[in-house]
């Protein structure tokens, strides 16, 4: 709502008007006495942690496949594709 009217966001990451949803609010606070402010890095760097997995096992579920693997940075599923080329002794 903007001055009484509402109106539809388009110049944020806000699309749905989600970052102020109640059940956001609570999860986001939930999330942060479980795991802190941040894990200040990409998973590529700092690991996998317990919401990386159920976030793959939901999302599988509702494409209705076996898994999904889910990148973080935009370096990772750049270089993915490019491992099976490599043998080891040209890195």
């Amino acid at each position: 709502m903007i001055q009484g009217q509402k109106v539809l966001m388009l110049g944020s990451n806000s699309y749905l008007g989600l970052t102020n949803h109640w059940e956001i609010k609570m999860a986001v606070q939930a999330a942060v006495e479980k795991y802190g402010s941040g894990c200040a890095g990409s998973r590529f760097l700092n690991g996998t942690l317990d919401i990386h997995l159920e976030l793959e096992e939901a999302l599988a579920r509702l494409v209705g496949k076996e898994s999904v693997l889910l990148y973080s940075t935009g370096f990772r599923p750049t270089s993915a594709p490019s491992a099976p080329w490599w043998d080891g002794e040209n890195t």
